[in-house]
């Protein structure tokens, strides 16, 4: 028979190895780099790529991570009539958002459906607010347009972005950009689409 002792000192080897191996499970979850938890010589992939994002001129356009162009003036109400604006395009959806001016200027329409699409106005330099390194920017032609891509980071779908120049800035007129953001789209697709948008894909 086992005295009770005994039995104790059992049941608390038990919930020490417990508390341990709890421990070592939350140290290897998913916000840790999971470099520190592989046996010896063992390689194991990290969750993201490590990179220090581009900032600068890059073609017709500056990247400032989390910084995007200037507007003419800054949105201060929801427009009830997006088609009243340039800037609205049919293959929107009906859930579609316009942010417009104190003078009644719409001056952004964004669509948030299974990706993040719109077209904006700005003044100055066509700034994108993309976080990348250099080798994940490339710069192409969209409808005849400029146009910036950040390349989905690796192992990371859904991290597509694509901004297009439809229209600079020309004296008082502001410029436009269209955008095709957080798509798991291919670049192609995401070009096509952001043409559609444009009315330049027929």
């Amino acid at each position: 028979m086992v005295k009770p002792r005994i039995l104790l000192s059992l049941s608390l080897a038990v919930v020490a190895a417990a508390l341990v191996a709890a421990v070592v499970a939350l140290s290897a979850g998913p916000f840790n780099d999971a470099r520190e938890h592989a046996p010896p010589g063992e390689e194991t992939p990290i969750l993201a790529d490590e990179f220090v994002a581009f900032k600068g001129q890059l073609g017709d356009f500056v990247v400032v991570p989390d910084q995007a162009a200037d507007y003419p003036c800054q949105s201060t109400a929801v427009s009830p009539d997006p088609q009243a604006s340039e800037l609205y395009s049919p293959v929107f959806s009906p859930d579609a958002v316009a942010g417009q001016c104190e003078n009644g200027l719409i001056v952004s329409i964004t669509d948030q459906g299974r990706e993040v699409t719109g077209r904006r106005y700005f003044i100055g330099e066509a700034r994108v607010p993309f976080e990348a390194p250099k080798d994940r920017l490339v710069l192409l032609t969209v409808g005849g347009k400029p146009a910036i891509a950040q390349l989905p980071m690796p192992g990371f779908p859904g991290t597509l972005r694509l901004a297009v120049v439809d229209r600079f800035p020309d004296g008082q007129e502001p410029g436009i950009l269209t955008f095709v953001d957080n798509t798991d789209m291919t670049l192609e697709q995401g070009a096509k689409l952001a043409e559609e948008i444009m009315g330049a894909g027929s």
